[in-house]
């Protein structure tokens, strides 16, 4: 597991490979990273800021991108504060159910390198979770109609606890491992900004995916290790 996981650029390869091997826990950011639902999601996101404030749908898409990985509700507040829009928690509320509802209509196909990374870490009998920013039952009928839900030991959406750190101490205590140790044995892979903040304020180790921003982006979020594709870390 992860016998080519590091990059030319990465002058500490060696040792970045022998943490990776250490690792018992692998954290999964669902959508860009699992789901290939992150340009639906863009559209959807840009429309709705559009529709309703007369935001210009390429300002929103290069925030959505650019904020990926945190979650909805305040990346609509964050938007319409940078536009200078007034709101109220009503607008917000409406924005966040109406994209839900317009997202369950969507696609949402597993990426090819997906399904052979979560057959190599079963193999090597990593346990493995989901944070995620959407709601909950939408992500467990993705789960189910992918037939990836059987990898993973716990997936949590963002019906009641938002996606964060608080996700990751639940996933530790539903093991019972302390927060500290599930945090030092596993490691966090997303595709955007706010998974590697995210990361780095859970002191997991950040693997970016650039599916979604550059390499550079991940970089300045917090990224530890940055890939191209899930298998590079096969």
């Amino acid at each position: 597991m992860f016998v080519n996981s590091q990059r030319k650029s990465n002058k500490g390869g060696s040792n970045m490979q022998k943490k990776l091997a250490e690792k018992k826990f692998v954290v999964f950011d669902a959508d860009g990273t699992l789901f290939d639902t992150m340009t639906g999601y863009s559209e959807t996101f840009s429309d709705l800021v559009y529709r309703y404030f007369s935001i210009d749908r390429d300002i929103a898409r290069r925030f959505y991108f650019a904020t990926a990985g945190t979650n909805l509700d305040k990346q609509f507040r964050e938007l319409l504060k940078q536009e200078g829009k007034s709101f109220n928690n009503s607008d917000i509320v409406k924005l966040y159910e109406e994209f839900f509802a317009i997202s369950e209509t969507l696609s949402a196909n597993l990426f090819d390198d997906v399904k052979p990374l979560l057959d190599c870490l079963k193999e090597k009998s990593f346990k493995m979770f989901i944070t995620s920013g959407t709601k909950g039952n939408i992500l467990y009928r993705r789960l189910e109609e992918t037939g990836i839900g059987k990898y993973f030991t716990m997936f949590l959406g963002s019906d009641d606890i938002p996606k964060g750190v608080a996700h990751i101490g639940i996933f530790s205590e539903m093991i019972d491992v302390s927060f500290q140790n599930f945090a030092s044995q596993g490691c966090f892979i997303g595709d955007g900004p706010g998974d590697m903040q995210l990361a780095c304020s859970a002191n997991m180790l950040a693997i970016g995916l650039t599916r979604t921003v550059s390499e550079d982006a991940l970089k300045q979020a917090g990224a530890n290790i940055v890939i191209s594709s899930l298998n590079n870390l096969i």
